[in-house]
């Protein structure tokens, strides 16, 4: 009977070393599971924060697009509600092909040939009474 018991207390004990050592792999295994997972939440957090700033900066860039259009297409009603004041000529303004508008009169030898000005002597009178009326030579 005694050698039953030895051999009860023999698979005992070696029961009991086996379920520590099994407990201790599984605890290692548990152990190792975990730091591969604070190795990929490391990792993930590296990317999220890596990429904040370019996902920031398009969402800003967007924000301020948006708003410069609100403010266009504003500008463009004002525009549009308003019109525009009608371009008059000024009754001696001519239209010369590859001089575009003169103003004053263009057979006159003293003419600017400028839309600003009119001549050289009357910058800002009228042509028709200038006593300084010459006709130009090429005319």
């Amino acid at each position: 009977m005694n050698k039953r018991r030895d051999r009860q207390t023999v698979s005992a004990a070696t029961l009991t070393g086996a379920i520590h050592k099994l407990t201790r792999v599984k605890i290692r295994a548990i152990h190792l599971r975990l730091l591969r997972f604070i190795d990929v939440l490391e990792t993930l957090l590296i990317l999220v924060l890596g990429l904040t700033p370019s996902v920031a900066s398009i969402f800003i860039m967007r924000q301020s697009e948006m708003r410069a259009q609100q403010r266009l297409q504003l500008a463009i009603e004002s525009v549009q509600s308003r019109g525009l004041p009608m371009l008059r000529l000024q009754p001696d303004q001519h239209y010369i092909e590859g001089l575009g508008y003169i103003i004053g009169d263009i057979t006159c030898q003293y003419n600017a040939r400028s839309n600003y000005l009119r001549c050289a002597i009357n910058p800002f009178g009228p042509c028709h009474e200038c006593s300084h009326y010459q006709m130009s030579p090429d005319k």
